[in-house]
């Protein structure tokens, strides 16, 4: 993770920053009836709009005077868009290689007719802003403050994660080659357990044969 925001950050300062971090979100699958009890349609759409934000913070250029909602309302560029189509495809990427068959996944940057153009996902975003602010979830008086704020947490929490996960790994993997120094050792000693009692059976053949 590189340049991740600090929680207390405040304003477009935030922003900026956000705009320059890398991010991959993991998700633990939920089955339907969990997600139904423990999130709202507000709490659901509060995390999509995350989600969405996650991938057009990197792709266009901010600077600590833009606002979010001065940034979602600005002109899309060429650049901008290509860059928005490759982390979308890295993301698609990532999904592929840690889907599951029996999991439904749904992808949030697609609508019915397909993947969702830069412009398009800004405008959603701006739709969504609009219905979270009348719950009450966040205010454009500043600057959705409380969105951007839930962002960075997300990400120092996403870092402690990916910490959490390496040291798992780690352990492991010393799991891993203490069992099969075991597995080893045990072959071994059922080889020359094998080799005795073949030479136990020569032995007592022999002396048959006397």
């Amino acid at each position: 993770l590189h340049g991740a925001a600090a929680v207390e950050d405040g304003g477009s300062a935030s922003l900026s920053a956000l705009g320059r971090t890398e991010v991959c979100l993991v998700l633990n699958p939920l089955s339907g009836s969990q997600l139904d009890k423990d999130m709202s349609d507000t709490d659901r759409l509060w995390v999509k709009t995350k989600h969405l934000l996650f991938a057009i913070l990197p792709a266009v250029h901010t600077s600590d005077k833009q606002t979010l909602i001065g940034l979602l309302k600005s002109r899309t560029t060429g650049e901008q868009e290509d860059r928005y189509n490759e982390i979308l495809d890295l993301k698609e990427q990532e999904s592929q290689a840690s889907r599951h068959k029996d999991l439904e996944v749904f992808d949030i940057f697609r609508d019915d007719e397909g993947r969702l153009p830069l412009e398009d996902a800004k405008r959603l975003v701006l739709k969504n802003m609009r219905i979270l602010e009348v719950q009450g979830y966040t205010s454009s008086k500043d600057g959705c403050q409380s969105i951007i704020t839930d962002i960075a947490r997300d990400i120092f929490n996403q870092r402690e994660h990916r910490l959490n996960r390496k040291r798992e790994l780690t352990r492991l993997r010393r799991t891993k080659t203490d069992l099969l120094k075991k597995q080893t050792y045990m072959l071994d000693q059922l080889e020359k357990y094998r080799q005795y009692t073949l030479q136990c059976l020569a032995n007592m053949n022999k002396a048959g044969n006397n």
